[in-house]
């Protein structure tokens, strides 16, 4: 089942808030950026964001954080993802919108 199977998403701009509250379960990948496993992928929206004609579309995905509970899931952009990601996210943007 895709959405049990953990993968990675690399959070350059992650809250710090989550790290003092409980045990962080991250990778530090060049000394320099950190990954967190991503548990499974909850949900899928598109939101139009900037002002008039820079207006542009942000791909984001609600996501269960691994090591963490649910309080701490959080919408986060298609950018902060690892490419090994992008078929599970294709599958969860799927799902959503035939849901709609």
């Amino acid at each position: 089942d895709a959405a049990n199977f953990v993968q990675t998403c690399s959070l350059c701009q992650r809250n710090k808030a989550l790290s003092a509250i409980e045990p962080v379960p991250e990778t530090w990948i060049a000394g320099k950026q950190k990954f967190y496993d991503v548990e499974r992928v909850l949900d899928y929206r598109a939101r139009r964001v900037g002002r008039h004609r820079r207006k542009r579309t942000v791909h984001e995905y609600l996501v269960k954080w691994k090591g963490y509970t649910s309080e701490h899931n959080s919408w986060e952009p298609a950018r902060n993802f690892s490419q090994d990601m992008k078929p599970l996210l294709e599958e969860a943007r799927k799902c959503a919108t035939q849901a709609q």
